[in-house]
């Protein structure tokens, strides 16, 4: 049996200025959901390359200021949709390679200022309409044989002068 890795609740008491935290390839398969609570401050979050299949809803409730957040290469399968919530000041979100199935509607609401959506390398995504929807300034564009179904899309994000390029599928 294999040993799980997890961090102590409190482990990030007692350092209220923290602004970067990089938890990558620590074999972490569970983080506590208040684990970021005493960090108000932390803007570049970092916890790819780990096992975690599920994120707390409440992860994220105490960093308000987090601009860049990193989950890349952990078995999600799916988000809680609450999980990013009051996260108005995201402008990275990378989920590349997490095995996401949906995102759930409402689930990127309040990432209001979202300029990056990585998701490539989850062949399983399917995008609903309305979510691809309610990103705004994403366009969708199909880029496949048009007589295959369902279509596959290409969901383009503009960043500045370039674009971040995944492939998904919408329903």
């Amino acid at each position: 049996m294999s040993k799980q890795h997890r961090l102590d609740e409190f482990a990030f008491r007692g350092i209220p200025n923290l602004q970067t935290l990089i938890l990558t390839s620590n074999k972490l398969t569970t983080i506590p959901g208040n684990i970021l609570l005493p960090l108000p401050n932390l803007k570049f979050f970092q916890l790819s390359d780990n096992r975690i299949k599920n994120l707390p809803a409440e992860l994220f409730q105490g960093n308000p200021n987090l601009v860049n957040l990193h989950l890349r290469d952990n078995p999600l399968k799916t988000i809680d949709p609450h999980l990013f919530r009051n996260l108005g000041h995201v402008q990275i979100l990378n989920l590349v390679n997490t095995k996401l199935q949906a995102i759930p509607n409402g689930a990127l609401d309040d990432l209001t200022s979202l300029q990056q959506l990585h998701l490539t390398n989850n062949p399983d995504l399917q995008i609903t309409q309305s979510l691809a929807d309610s990103l705004p300034g994403m366009y969708c564009t199909d880029h496949t044989d048009p007589s295959r179904q369902p279509p596959k899309y290409v969901l383009l994000i503009p960043w500045q002068t370039t674009f971040q390029v995944c492939a998904v599928q919408i329903t």
